[in-house]
């Protein structure tokens, strides 16, 4: 098991009685006297035992459907996050912010706790995305614009853009279902990482807003990064840093091995024989920690039944784990050949269970891999995630009022470090 922790969770059904169950996936919690009403209001006890046995009243609200249309006037959706990072220092959070407004490009910042202060990096985003689409190879800068509103102000459509303009591909529709956060209380209602860096007793001012953001993919799509260069060989080898390696060179004593790129889908293509004896090519899935702290690499290969491109093709996901040197196929899935703009994608859902709790691009429901000479001027391999027709992901976001509160209010130094006793993920 490469989950890093267990987590609890508690699953809720509702009766044809209007009873609400709560069923805990942990021994060592409990839930009692729990209630739902028609306007999806619930409440109940929860019990978390242990060494010691806390208790608490948990009540929640359904967040109220708006008008995309008037709650955005005048105003932006916001978001906030944090990446755990690992060093020889220790663990350390690393704090982000962004805000998107209508008919305006995202902008991202990065919080320097140097100099205590929320740097614009959105320059840093610049045609950081390929997107494969059926015309062809079009570059993307990593920022999304809102583009328009749909009829009478409900719902609104986001795609990406480049250099400050939006790009023609389909993108995703949003719904926003809202909260009122005037007079709460900023710690219990955030990330317990922002929390950290927020004084006990803030809170959020009249006015401010949470919106659950619920974004449905519009059409399949198929995108890369051209910012993974994770060898010193790429910094005077290729413009796109994205890659798979077919092989590794030695690079002279004390230098480490550099890559070798391959150039044909035949080259990640192997047949049973040649994954049964090692000479099959991997492809980066994700990377996790089991719950000792051990590194834990998910990497898949391409199988075909006869070897080649025209085989029955399957990807199977490998487990490698640091603390175990004995490598785990955890599945054998089907693959599917797209064709976009004359080049052929070999593509695979991935299933949930298998990327859970790893540091996979979880709004990604698969990966691919293609074969293309555009950007580098010679043929090469190039690895991205796929996005799925009709998939809905949510977010909470939040309303200009709320941010200037979060941001107000913002001081890691000040009120204690970043939690330190979790993997990163």
């Amino acid at each position: 098991d490469f989950h890093p922790r267990d987590a609890a969770f508690l699953v809720g059904v509702v009766q044809a009685d209007g009873k609400l169950v709560l069923t805990a996936t942990q021994p060592q919690v409990f839930a009692s006297n729990a209630s739902f009403d028609a306007q999806g209001n619930l409440s109940f006890v929860l019990k978390v035992g242990g060494q010691c046995t806390q208790e608490a009243l948990v009540t929640a609200q359904k967040a109220k459907p708006v008008n995309e249309a008037a709650a955005l006037s005048g105003d932006s959706l916001n978001w906030f996050d944090v990446e755990n990072l690992f060093s020889e220092q220790g663990y350390s959070s690393d704090f982000t912010y962004g805000l998107i407004a209508p008919q305006a490009v995202e902008s991202t910042f990065h919080y320097d706790p140097a100099s205590k202060t929320w740097q614009d990096n959105s320059a840093s985003h610049h045609k950081a995305t390929v997107l494969v689409t059926e015309q062809g190879l079009v570059l993307s800068d990593d920022l999304i614009m809102l583009t328009d509103f749909g009829p009478e102000g409900e719902g609104a459509h986001l795609v990406p853009s480049v250099a400050g303009q939006a790009l023609a591909v389909p993108g995703m529709n949003l719904q926003l279902h809202e909260f009122d956060l005037g007079g709460q209380n900023l710690s219990q209602l955030l990330a317990p990482e922002i929390a950290k860096a927020i004084p006990p007793s803030a809170e959020f001012p009249q006015g401010a807003k949470a919106w659950v953001a619920e974004l449905t993919q519009v059409a399949l799509s198929a995108e890369f990064y051209c910012n993974e260069g994770f060898d010193p060989w790429f910094a005077s080898h290729l413009e796109c840093d994205n890659i798979v390696a077919k092989a590794w060179q030695p690079a002279g004593e004390g230098q480490p091995n550099t890559p070798v790129p391959a150039t044909s889908l035949d080259d990640v293509v192997a047949s049973p024989d040649e994954f049964a004896t090692g000479k099959a090519v991997p492809v980066w899935i994700a990377s996790s920690h089991e719950a000792s702290g051990a590194m834990v690499n998910i990497q898949g290969y391409f199988i075909s039944s006869d070897g080649s491109l025209n085989g029955t093709l399957s990807l199977r996901p490998v487990l490698q784990s640091q603390a175990n040197q004995v490598p785990k196929v955890l599945a054998d899935l089907p693959v599917q050949k797209i064709v976009k703009a004359g080049k052929t994608l070999l593509a695979v859902n991935l299933p949930n269970e298998l990327i859970a709790n790893s540091d996979w691009d979880h709004e990604a429901s698969g990966l691919f891999v293609t074969e293309e000479a555009a950007l580098d001027n010679t043929p090469l391999v190039r690895h991205g995630h796929l996005l799925a027709a009709g998939v809905k992901q949510q977010h909470i976001v939040y309303n200009s009022a709320a941010r200037t509160a979060i941001l107000s209010n913002f001081n890691p130094a000040a009120n204690g470090p970043a939690p330190a006793d979790q993997p990163p993920m």
